[in-house]
């Protein structure tokens, strides 16, 4: 069956949902067959009447989909005062940390 109108002067090898176009014609044409591709219409470039390659519309890929309002880490609940102070107990690690290494520092020197 042979293609009603084509994006490249004619030359189709055959047309049936796509158009078939010989590689030199699709050299010479390039823009206007990704055009055509880019409004839906399916390209097949065929070589000594043999099909090669489709050109066809790009589909971006789909996007993932954030489950249950999660933000890009994934966490789902903070706490209001989540930068607030921390207890003692907890506190007095963070500082001993930082005395240790200091006095480990300044005894190095």
């Amino acid at each position: 069956m042979k293609g009603v109108a084509s994006p490249v002067d004619g030359n189709y090898v055959s047309a049936h949902m796509s158009n078939t176009v010989n590689i030199s014609a699709a050299r010479a044409n390039l823009s206007k067959l990704v055009e055509s591709a880019a409004v839906g219409e399916e390209i097949i470039i065929a070589k000594s009447g043999k099909p090669k390659a489709k050109l066809v519309p790009y589909e971006a890929p789909p996007r993932k989909k954030r489950i249950g309002g999660q933000n890009l880490l994934g966490i789902t609940y903070m706490a209001d005062d989540w930068d607030g102070p921390l207890p003692p107990e907890i506190q007095q690690y963070f500082d001993d940390e930082s005395n240790d290494s200091t006095q480990s520092v300044d005894d190095s020197r």
